[in-house]
């Protein structure tokens, strides 16, 4: 199955739980929920710059989604057993710095985001956004 976010057309991004009115309050409001499965307190450190580059990877990948031109695989995945049409949106390798026990940076990982979403047919061209698997971030 073949997600909206590929279609190559324009579709509407809402993020469950969101109450914005408009498309890009929803995208802020997923950004927000990315940083906050990524950002892990006291194991993660974080200098202002790489945070603003982290957010604007989030946000212009979903932007790209609500434009319908996400590449399969790279960017978007069927998940699930196939009883409802569920996808990841996907961000690999985020460069995070580490701690150490001294609050000092100990080292740099990647890690794997993921917005799992779904796209109910009573919507339309549309796409649902879930929260991230706590497994990847």
């Amino acid at each position: 199955m073949r997600s909206n976010c590929c279609l190559g057309v324009p579709i509407d991004f809402y993020m469950l739980r969101c109450t914005a009115a408009t498309q890009d309050g929803h995208i802020e409001a997923a950004v927000q929920r990315l940083w906050e499965a990524i950002r892990k307190p006291g194991e993660r450190a974080w200098h202002p710059r790489h945070k603003i580059m982290v957010l604007a990877e989030f946000r212009d990948r979903l932007r790209v989604a609500v434009e319908g031109r996400l590449k399969p695989v790279t960017h978007i995945k069927a998940v699930g057993d196939g009883r409802c049409h569920l996808y990841e949106i996907r961000w690999q390798d985020v460069n995070v710095a580490l701690l150490g026990p001294d609050g000092k940076v100990s080292g740099h990982d990647h890690v794997h985001m993921r917005l799992v979403h779904t796209e109910p047919h009573q919507l339309g061209l549309s796409f649902v956004g879930h929260l991230t698997p706590p497994k990847f971030a």
